[in-house]
């Protein structure tokens, strides 16, 4: 099967589509941007306030504060098992949707501001950290956000209209089988993002994965969120594709994702010329998964709390953007200093026909 474009490659595609294509006001399908949302009693009276450029909303407290529930429900969660898993077209790749006019650019804009920010906290780093801070919400870089439950933060991206893909393990999976809230913030910086917030209505997964994952876990570390809103039709969406082996050991993949050590999760990383040095895929979920297979893709780049959840993915001649073919899941032991050759302690990513399989039916069972 034919590779994706090379680093060098891919900065010149994108510098002529940055070129040819000029952003027009019509081509633009706008979406209302929430500021703010909150559950709060009735008798509070909010009010707007413009202050040094800045907008308040403002209520009268006493001393015992006010009460804000916070405004995400708990989303619906679809388990994939044999049973689920109705038979489709899964032949049929989906490529990446860039709305028209939409502005690009590759590699994504430098932050250099985000150094200052550097934290000592245990890191995965393979000899030099290649991962670069960026504040840059032109496409593809758009797609990607990040993703927040009650009790922690990871990575996603748009893989469809209203469709994140982001890891099992990132959702905050309930001992019932229920999920807590969860939200997604494409274009994520410092505290928020251009197009606001989304909460999850739904969670699609073939496994709920938590605490230390065995390969077969890993192989199975995704899922998929449904957004209460289209902001795919807005901002775009990643292709998907399944691994094919003949790409191990060439450096043609992008990984991106929000690094706790780099910028405390509050900002986006991105690393290229990524290469994946293993892949297994004939990991099953004995009958679980419809026969579907997942794999474990093994690299030695770099990844830190976070990141997981972001996706890994290539960009291929003549197509409008990337395709998604892994999602940052775990590390396999204690990190080591260099890469030794083998695939033993590496970090991972989880992909597969699985994969694709579930961002099908998510996305086909709710559009």
């Amino acid at each position: 099967m034919a590779a994706p474009l090379q680093y060098e490659q891919l900065v010149e595609k994108y510098k002529e589509d940055s070129s040819t294509k000029v952003l027009d006001a019509g081509d633009k399908k706008p979406i209302q941007v929430g500021l703010l949302d909150v559950v709060i009693d009735n008798k509070y009276k909010p009010q707007l306030v413009r202050e040094n450029g800045r907008l308040k909303v403002v209520v009268e407290a006493d001393a015992n504060g006010i009460k804000i529930e916070h405004p995400f429900p708990n989303p619906k969660v679809v388990l994939l098992g044999a049973a689920q898993i109705k038979q489709r077209d899964t032949t049929v790749e989906a490529t990446a949707f860039r709305p028209q006019g939409t502005p690009t650019s590759f590699p994504p804009s430098k932050d250099d501001t985000a150094q200052d920010r550097t934290r000592n906290i245990p890191t995965v780093i393979f000899g030099p950290d290649d991962r670069v801070v960026f504040h840059d919400t032109s496409f593809p870089w758009r797609l990607c956000g990040k993703v927040q439950t009650a009790v922690a933060r990871g990575s996603g991206c748009m893989i469809g209209p209203r469709h994140v893909l982001t890891a099992s393990h990132c959702v905050n999976w309930a001992a019932d089988g229920s999920a807590g809230w969860i939200n997604f913030t494409p274009g994520y910086y410092d505290g928020s993002g251009p197009w606001g917030t989304f909460a999850a209505t739904t969670v699609y997964a073939y496994v709920k994965n938590i605490g230390a994952l065995l390969d077969k876990q890993t192989a199975f570390d995704y899922a998929v969120l449904v957004l209460d809103k289209r902001i795919g039709d807005t901002i775009g969406w990643a292709g998907r594709r399944v691994f094919d082996d003949s790409w191990v050991n060439t450096a043609q993949w992008a990984f991106i994702g929000y690094p706790g050590d780099l910028t405390g999760t509050e900002r986006p990383a991105f690393q290229g010329k990524v290469v994946v040095t293993s892949n297994n895929p004939n990991f099953t979920l004995n009958g679980r998964s419809g026969g579907r297979s997942g794999s474990v893709l093994g690299h030695f780049s770099d990844i830190t709390r976070g990141m997981s959840g972001g996706p890994l993915w290539g960009t291929w001649t003549g197509e409008e953007g990337p395709r998604v073919v892994g999602v940052c899941s775990t590390r396999d032991g204690p990190p080591i200093a260099v890469p030794d050759g083998s695939t033993n302690q590496d970090n991972e990513f989880g992909g597969g026909q699985a994969l694709v399989d579930l961002i099908i039916e998510a996305t086909t069972e709710a559009p």
